[in-house]
């Protein structure tokens, strides 16, 4: 018979400097292998690794060759990262563009996904954000903000040190939180339902 899963979702994000992550814990009783089952999805086309919001909006970056070539020497490093009994980990990826009058160009962010495992639950969890940028013509690591690569709004950075300090780029850090925090319900809920699926799935 199907179990029904309980999926609790805590977003930690909000403006007063608190951490930038999301996670669900959600509660399964199968008797499968749960790793073996998690790095299955992680590896699967199920889940997106590599991800851009340029279907969404803009974009600054169209005709630059060496963004592109930048993008896909970057896509080589999202995949599978650990595998254990208690844990499975996926380096994932955006590229994130902003638009023409904003004052993030080309954004690159790294963050973890990870399955942890607990008796007879588990937790989705999507974390570490961390941002490379770019000028959007010549592919130079620049900085959001500012005429000195230092600081919260420098060229490489944390994303909860980038929006909670960097007092510049209001706009568009609001649309990236969004941007992130939506996409982060969308991914948690695929995982939840495929985990679902496979953990209930009847091998007959």
């Amino acid at each position: 018979m199907k179990k029904l899963l309980l999926i609790t979702l805590l977003l930690s994000f909000a403006s007063n400097a608190q951490e930038f992550e999301f996670d669900s814990i959600v509660n399964y009783n199968s008797d499968k292998d749960i790793s073996k089952e998690a790095e299955k999805i992680l590896a699967s086309n199920a889940v997106n690794l590599y991800k851009t919001n340029r279907e969404i909006q803009g974009f600054v970056s169209g005709k630059s060759k060496r963004i592109t070539l930048l993008s896909e020497e970057k896509q080589e490093n999202t995949g599978l990262s650990y595998v254990g009994e208690s844990e499975v980990i996926a380096s994932a990826m955006y590229k994130y563009e902003g638009t023409q009058m904003g004052c993030i160009r080309v954004m690159f962010i790294n963050y973890d996904i990870s399955l942890k495992f607990k008796e007879d639950r588990y937790k989705i969890e999507l974390s570490n954000y961390n941002y490379s940028h770019y000028n959007n013509k010549t592919s130079d690591a620049v900085q959001v903000y500012g005429m000195k690569d230092v600081g919260p709004c420098r060229s490489k950075n944390s994303i909860e040190d980038f929006i909670n300090n960097c007092k510049r780029c209001k706009r568009q850090k609001r649309d990236l939180v969004e941007y992130l925090t939506k996409d982060a319900k969308e991914t948690i809920k695929t995982i939840a339902s495929e985990m679902d699926e496979r953990l209930n799935e009847d091998d007959w």
